[in-house]
C-alpha cells in the first residue's frame, strides 16, 4: 500500500498599506492638474515665440560644446538656422 502527502498552502489575504488609496488619488489629482498647467502654457505660445525659443534652446547647446567640439556646435548652429528658416518660409507660403 502507498500514501501520498499533498500540502494544500491557504493564500494570506494581502491588505493595502495604510493611505496607499489616499495617496494613488493624490498622484492622479495632482497628474491631472499639472497636466492642464502644462496645456495652458503650450497654448499660451505662439508658433514664432515656441520656434524662437527652440533655436535659443539649440544655440545655447551648441556654445556648451563649443570648445569640446567646435564641428558639432557649428552643426548645432546651422540646425538651429534652418529650423528658423523652415518657419519662415512657412509662414510666408501661409500668407
Amino acid at each position: 500500500m502507498s500514501a501520498q502527502l499533498i500540502e494544500v498552502l491557504v493564500p494570506v489575504p494581502v491588505v493595502s498599506p495604510q493611505g496607499a488609496l489616499w495617496a494613488a488619488q493624490a498622484a492622479v489629482w495632482l497628474g491631472r492638474t499639472l497636466g492642464r498647467f502644462g496645456r495652458s502654457v503650450c497654448r499660451a505660445a505662439t508658433p514664432e515665440q515656441t520656434v524662437a525659443r527652440d533655436a535659443a534652446a539649440v544655440r545655447a547647446l551648441a556654445e556648451s560644446w563649443r570648445n569640446t567640439d567646435p564641428g558639432f556646435a557649428s552643426d548645432l548652429h546651422a540646425a538651429a538656422s534652418r529650423h528658423e528658416s523652415s518657419f519662415d518660409a512657412a509662414a510666408l507660403a501661409a500668407r
